[in-house]
């Protein structure tokens, strides 16, 4: 909400935790098996070897079955998640009006 100041603190999420091919925070981390072990989201770098026909650091001996998931990186981000505190509810503040979101203060 514009005007209010979050009081939810911005976790720092490393670089090694974010996807070489999108650079957001990966989602469903996997890691290549026989190339060059780096870990990407697992959507983009199936998306890069099977358009391409072939593995982000050029390998051509990879094919998608080839991926594995990084469980580690998983649990990482996973516990990333659990220590974001709650924003903050302002449910009694807010009220639904016509598919609009409207604000009502107390006078």
């Amino acid at each position: 909400m514009e005007g209010l100041p979050s009081t939810r603190s911005a976790i720092d999420i490393s670089a090694e935790l974010h996807c070489p091919l999108c650079k957001g925070v990966m989602k469903d981390a996997v890691m290549t098996g026989k190339c060059c072990y780096r870990s990407f989201c697992d959507k983009c770098i199936r998306d890069c070897i099977i358009s391409k026909s072939m593995c982000a650091c050029g390998a051509t001996n990879i094919l998608a079955d080839d991926l594995v998931p990084n469980k580690n990186v998983r649990d990482l981000l996973e516990s990333c998640q659990l220590a974001k505190p709650p924003l903050p509810s302002h449910s009694a503040d807010l009220k639904r009006n016509s598919g609009r979101l409207v604000t009502y203060t107390e006078d």
